[in-house]
């Protein structure tokens, strides 16, 4: 489970170490990447926003909704991993003639921790409920 902050990592600590044995658990630190947009907007009056949605999906560009608050009343034309990746595709559309779209940051990275239970038998899974106050709404899930 995580990301975790720092508040919210001591919080985390001291639950698991109340509730399960030394060894059990162990809290990495971890980051999750940010994220870039291919994006054109903001727009001042919806007919604006879907007059553009129309022209770029009449020329085949799959459009989506942004998802960030502070970017609504904008258009996503893809999101991406990196800057880098975010501007080769800028490229290309400008390529096709989208010459009104930008690169720009939606989510900064975010450093935290992260909380892994290495091997759970089954006295330590009756356990894992008592954690749930200190998981900050967070949800463990199985590891890939």
């Amino acid at each position: 489970a995580g990301l975790f902050d720092a508040v919210q990592t001591d919080a985390l600590r001291t639950g698991l170490s109340n509730t399960l044995p030394s060894g059990a658990w162990l809290l990495d630190n971890a980051m999750e990447p940010g994220a870039w947009l291919v994006y054109i907007g903001k727009f001042a009056k919806p007919e604006a926003l879907t007059k553009k949605r129309r022209e770029l999906q009449a020329l085949g560009l799959k459009v989506e909704a942004v998802q960030n608050p502070a970017l609504e009343s904008g258009l996503s034309l893809g999101s991406f991993d990196s800057e880098a990746q975010a501007q080769t595709e800028l490229s290309s559309l400008k390529r096709r003639g989208v010459n009104s779209a930008r690169v720009l940051q939606s989510r900064a990275p975010v450093q935290g921790t992260l909380l892994r239970l290495p091997n759970v038998d089954s006295a330590q899974r009756a356990l894992l409920p008592e954690l749930k106050a200190v998981l900050a709404g967070k949800v463990l899930s199985p590891c890939s």
